[in-house]
C-alpha cells in the first residue's frame, strides 16, 4: 500500500507472495481441447459444473466413508454426497463393456481403487482430498475377467482362458504384467486366499512366478477363509467356528449363538459386512459390532448392502430427456419438445415465480415447426449419447443421456445453455459461467463459488430469448 502526499511518496504496507511455490503448483485446463467446438462448450469442460441424478446399480455403487462412488454404465465415474444434492461427475471416459462390472480391490479414508474392464483394462484410484484420479493401464488383460484382489503393490486379476481358470499379477505402479498362471479347475478361491488339498495357501508372486505360500496354522486347516486385509484373516474352523486370526477372541458372543458355521461369501474390502452361511441358513455379521443379522435370501454378498445403503441416504430424481422432436413457439415465447409418444413439454419461464420450467402437455394449442433429433458423435471416448437437432436459422439442440438438454444459437453473442431435465422448476448452467436454479443441481453456495449464480429469469433473458427470437431486455439509458 503506498500513500502519497505533496512532499512524499511512502510505502505503508508490503506483501510478499511465495512466487516460487505458487508457479510450482500444477494448473489444471479450464477445458479439454480435444472434444469439437461444434459441440457445446459444457462438454468441454474438464471439471463439469452441474451436478447429475442416475440410475444406482448393483455393483456400481460403493460407501466411501459418508459419501457414494459411483460407477455408471456409461463409464462415468461420480460422488454422492449424503447431504440431498445430486452427484458430481468426476470423470466420464473409463473403459466399459456389456455385463461387466468394476471391481472394487481396496479402499480407506483416503484413496478408493477399482479395476475397471472393457476396451481396455485400468487401475483406477480416486483419491482425498480435491478428488484426484489416477490411472493406470494393464497391458495384455484377457477379456473374460472374473474378479480382482489388490495386495501391496501386486494386482492379481481371475478370470477365464479357453474355459480354464488363470489369473495374472500385474504392478500396480506401471501396470507392467510380472507373471501368470492356470489354476486347477477343482481349486476353492475367496480372492487370492486358495486351497485345492484341504490345506489354504494365498497367491504371491516370488522372482517372475505365482506361487501358493501355506499360511501359518490354525488357518491353513479352516473350512474357510477370507483376507480382510494383508495378513488379517477371517476363517471358520474345523468346528464351524468363526476367528479373526489377528484376535482369537473376537466372536466369542457369536461362537457361542451359532455353531457349525459352513462357508463365508459376500465380502468386498473395506467392508463392514461378510456373509456366513450354515448350512442353508444365511446370516450377515457385521465386522465392526461382531453382530449377525438374517438376510433376505436373495442378499448374496456386500453388493446388495452397499446398494441398499445408497438407495435409503441417497436423493434420486428422474431425468427427463427422451424426446424426438424440437420446436419453438415464438408467439408463446417457448421452446416445445415432443416425446416418441406424441405428447409435448413446453420449457417457458414463469417471470411471477422467479422460474423456468418444463411442463408436459397432452397437445399443441398453437402450431410450429418441429426439428427431429439425430443420433450424433460425441467426445471422443465418452459413453453417454447425444442427439442433435438443427433448428434452421437459429442454432442446434442435443439432448444428452445424462439428463441434459444443450442450446447453441448460431450467433455466437448468444450465450450457450444447458438445462437439467427434470419434470417442474429447470436448473442449469450458461457458457458465462453462471448456473441458475436448484441446489440439487448447482450445488450449495459455498460449493459452487466458480460460477456465479443468477436468477432463473436472467438465465432466461440472456440466453434462451435471443434463441428464440424473442427481443431481451431492452435497456433505456439516460
Amino acid at each position: 500500500m503506498i500513500h502519497r502526499t505533496p512532499q512524499v511518496t511512502s510505502i505503508r504496507k508490503r506483501i510478499h507472495l511465495p512466487l516460487n511455490e505458487i508457479l510450482s503448483r500444477p494448473v489444471k485446463a479450464l477445458s479439454n481441447p480435444t472434444v469439437s467446438e461444434d459441440l457445446p462448450d459444457i462438454l468441454r469442460r474438464s471439471e463439469f459444473p452441474l451436478r447429475l441424478s442416475h440410475q444406482l446399480r448393483r455393483s456400481r455403487v460403493f460407501a466411501w466413508g459418508n459419501d457414494f462412488v459411483a460407477l455408471s454404465d456409461d463409464g462415468r465415474m461420480l460422488i454422492w454426497s449424503a447431504n440431498g444434492l445430486g452427484a458430481k461427475q468426476i470423470c466420464d471416459d473409463l473403459p466399459r463393456r456389456a455385463k461387466t462390472e468394476p471391481h472394487l480391490l481396496s479402499r480407506d479414508e483416503s484413496a478408493i481403487r477399482f479395476l475397471v474392464h472393457g476396451e481396455s483394462t485400468e487401475l483406477v484410484t480416486l483419491s482425498r482430498p480435491g478428488m484426484h484420479v489416477t490411472r493406470v493401464q494393464l497391458a495384455d488383460v484377457s477379456p473374460g475377467v472374473t474378479d480382482a484382489c489388490s495386495i501391496g503393490s501386486t494386482i492379481f486379476v481371475f478370470g477365464l482362458v479357453d474355459n480354464h481358470p488363470h489369473v495374472v499379477a500385474y504392478d500396480e505402479m506401471t501396470g507392467r504384467k510380472l507373471s501368470s498362471s492356470f489354476l486347477s479347475k477343482t481349486v476353492k478361491r475367496h480372492a487370492r486366499c486358495i486351497t485345492s488339498n484341504k490345506h489354504w495357501g494365498v497367491l504371491s508372486v516370488v522372482g517372475n512366478s505365482i506361487v501358493g505360500e501355506e499360511l501359518p496354522k490354525p488357518v491353513a486347516k479352516a473350512k474357510d477363509v477370507i483376507e480382510l486385509e494383508g495378513g488379517q484373516y477371517l476363517y471358520i474352523n474345523s468346528a464351524g467356528q468363526l476367528f479373526d486370526s489377528q484376535d482369537p477372541t473376537r466372536f466369542q458372543l457369536f461362537r457361542n449363538l451359532h455353531k457349525e458355521a459352513t462357508r463365508l461369501f459376500g465380502y468386498l474390502p473395506g467392508s463392514r459386512l461378510v456373509g456366513v452361511a450354515f448350512g442353508e441358513k444365511k446370516l450377515f455379521l457385521d465386522l465392526h459390532s461382531g453382530r449377525a443379522q438374517g438376510c433376505d435370501y436373495a442378499w448374496s454378498g456386500g453388493e446388495d448392502f452397499e446398494l441398499m445403503l445408497a438407495q435409503k441416504s441417497l436423493s434420486r430424481r428422474t431425468p427427463r430427456w427422451k424426446f424426438r422432436r424440437i420446436g419453438i413457439d415464438s408467439n408463446a415465447g417457448t421452446l416445445v419438445l415432443q416425446s416418441a409418444s406424441g405428447s409435448y413439454c413446453l420449457i417457458h419461464c414463469l417471470g411471477s415465480k422467479q422460474r423456468m420450467e418444463l411442463k408436459s402437455m397432452p397437445s399443441l394449442t398453437t402450431r410450429c415447426s418441429l426439428f427431429d433429433f439425430e443420433d450424433c458423435a460425441g467426445p471422443a471416448a465418452v459413453g453417454y449419447r447425444l442427439q442433435v437437432a438443427t433448428i434452421a436459422g437459429i442454432g442446434a439442440a442435443w439432448l444428452d443421456s445424462r439428463g441434459l438438454l444443450h442450446l447453441k444459437s448460431n450467433n455466437s453473442a448468444c450465450p450457450q445453455i444447458c438445462f437439467a431435465m427434470q419434470e417442474g422448476a429447470l436448473s442449469g448452467w450458461l457458457s458465462t459461467g453462471e448456473v441458475f436454479g436448484d441446489d440439487y443441481y448447482i450445488g450449495r453456495p459455498d460449493e459452487s463459488a466458480t460460477c456465479k449464480r443468477i436468477t432463473p429469469q436472467m438465465a432466461w433473458e440472456s440466453a434462451v430469448k435471443p434463441f428464440i427470437g424473442v427481443a431481451p431486455w431492452t435497456f433505456q439509458y439516460s
